[in-house]
């Protein structure tokens, strides 16, 4: 029995010395992935069209990191200023006029605070006024047509459309739908870069609804020459 408790015993004396010893790198929390790849990502240029434009930008990176964001005008005026952490890794930023603007980014990881750091160039130009109404009636059994930009705006061809219903399923493309089918109908735009990216992004929405009936009764069923008839 001894001898069998003395050999377990060497056994496991073996396995701790065996066993890998785990060193933590100097400024990165062992909760951090060290090839976790921070990059800012977001569109470079934007379209207003309803007096501001929303631009989403990420900066991925690991949990624990720390974000500071920062947004300058061409003046150098701060539109936005933001640091934090996980909760701030993507940010939303509305741009309120026209013009160049400055998206920066700085990633503090564990005691390294200039981990990371970018700095984006966005442009925001004035996009093209949407056509589509904001609701629409069917009739009769008929299709009713919507447009999303005016056929006479020269930058129409410069423009991808696509159509889709409330589930965000495609359903056309092109500048005009018809719709056959009461219900929501969203509409998307946007430009082509040389690198492929799509810029220059507009949404828009419209309700078709469905037909109604309504019954004319006329106050008479003659007249005659200096007459009138009035309907309810």
């Amino acid at each position: 029995m001894g001898c069998c408790l003395f050999g377990q015993f060497n056994f496991y004396l073996f396995s701790l010395l065996e066993a890998p010893i785990l060193h933590d790198t100097p400024g990165i929390s062992p909760s951090h992935t060290q090839l976790a790849e921070a990059k800012l990502v977001g569109p470079e240029n934007l379209c207003l069209v309803f007096g501001s434009v929303l631009g989403v930008y990420s900066a991925g990176g690991d949990p624990g990191d720390v974000y500071s964001w920062e947004v300058s005008n061409s003046s150098g005026e701060i539109i936005f200023s933001r640091s934090g952490g996980e909760q701030l890794e993507t940010i939303q930023v509305v741009f309120p006029a026209v013009g160049r603007y400055s998206v920066s980014l700085s990633i503090r990881r564990g005691t390294n605070s200039n981990f990371y750091q970018k700095v984006l160039p966005v442009s925001v130009e004035m996009g093209p006024e949407l056509s589509l109404l904001s609701d629409y009636l069917l009739c009769s059994g008929q299709p009713t047509l919507l447009t999303a930009l005016n056929p006479a705006n020269q930058d129409i061809s410069e423009f991808t459309i696509v159509w889709k219903d409330i589930e965000e399923n495609t359903i056309g493309t092109g500048n005009e739908l018809l719709a056959y089918s009461a219900g929501f109908y969203l509409v998307e735009l946007f430009k082509t870069d040389a690198s492929g990216n799509r810029s220059c992004v507009i949404k828009g929405s419209t309700f078709v609804g469905p037909p109604i009936d309504f019954e004319i009764v006329a106050s008479s069923t003659s007249v005659c020459e200096g007459e009138s008839v009035t309907s309810s």
